[in-house]
């Protein structure tokens, strides 16, 4: 693995002026680059920014930390950031690392604390990402590379995850993907939305809804949890499955040429197995206290 190509660090001064106090902001803006392949790995560790993530025909992995909302005043707060932006990222191997704490002491004087920071990384196409979040929401682009990240309190959107072992968990926050070849995704306290899925998949949620707006016929087993909330599956017309799906404290509707083979209810739970199409692949719902709406039509 190479060493880094180059770091470039930049210092843009705006003459943004505040009505009131009239006192000149700055925007803290360092740029650091690293060679990198389609074998290497971005690992984050970021809290209080929002981080945004590019995979694009590149042979480096660049990362572009910016603050703003500084005042031009509070040359301690200045410092700060451009200290701790400079420190934030290293290589080792073929891992990218970044670690970035938008929350910083020096900035709280002179009615700065509302700086507002960004981190916004392009990697190589097939490059994958790890590590964790907090505070922060993350935009991902289409990757080909595994994602495996976990976020508190904040969301992740997904232009596209086209591995097919992603992990994705979120706590306090939504997870929304357009599309997927698979993988695990998890919520708690939050919901999770995926346009599409054509590879095998686990959906585990605690408190939330789980919508899948097309379950493609590349998708052979998808098992999908929920404990307070709803589950909406959209299966394609030429999918098919062994089903097994069960509610509680909830209702349970299929839509389509499902045929149920077996069915039980009680005062609180409905249980209904079967299969749809050619039964040649495996589908298990099960929702507490939340209904079930299967389509396949």
């Amino acid at each position: 693995m190479k060493k880094f190509l180059s770091v470039i660090c930049c210092i843009c001064v705006l003459n943004v002026m505040q009505a009131k106090k009239d006192v000149d902001e700055i925007i803290v803006e360092v740029t650091k680059s690293y060679a990198a392949t389609d074998q290497s790995v971005l690992d984050l560790d970021v809290s209080f920014a929002q981080v945004s993530v590019t995979a694009a025909a590149v042979n480096e992995i660049k990362v572009v930390m910016t603050a703003s909302n500084i005042k031009a005043d509070n040359s301690r707060c200045k410092s700060a950031v451009v200290e701790h932006f400079n420190k934030a990222t290293n290589a080792s191997g073929n891992t990218v690392s970044v670690n970035v704490d938008g929350v910083f002491d020096q900035c709280k004087e002179r009615n700065s604390c509302n700086i507002s920071v960004w981190v916004e990384i392009t990697i190589p196409l097939k490059a994958s990402i790890t590590g964790d979040a907090s505070f922060t929401n993350v935009n991902l682009g289409a990757m080909q590379g595994a994602a495996k990240l976990h976020v508190d309190y904040g969301n992740i959107d997904s232009k596209g995850l086209w591995a097919y072992d992603n992990d994705l968990k979120v706590e306090f926050g939504n997870l929304k993907i357009s599309g997927t070849n698979g993988g695990n995704f998890e919520a708690e306290y939050g919901n999770v939305e995926i346009g599409q899925i054509q590879g095998s998949a686990i959906v585990d949620v605690e408190f939330g809804n789980v919508e899948v707006k097309h379950v493609m016929t590349q998708c052979t087993h998808l098992n999908v949890k929920v404990a307070y909330g709803n589950v909406d599956l959209n299966l394609d017309p030429s999918a098919g499955y062994a089903f097994e799906v069960k509610s509680a404290y909830g209702n349970i509707d299929l839509d389509g040429d499902f045929k149920v083979n077996f069915s039980e209810k009680d005062y609180t739970e409905v249980f209904k197995k079967g299969t749809v199409g050619n039964g040649s692949g495996k589908l298990y719902v099960k929702a507490e206290f939340g209904n079930i709406d299967i389509d396949r039509k």
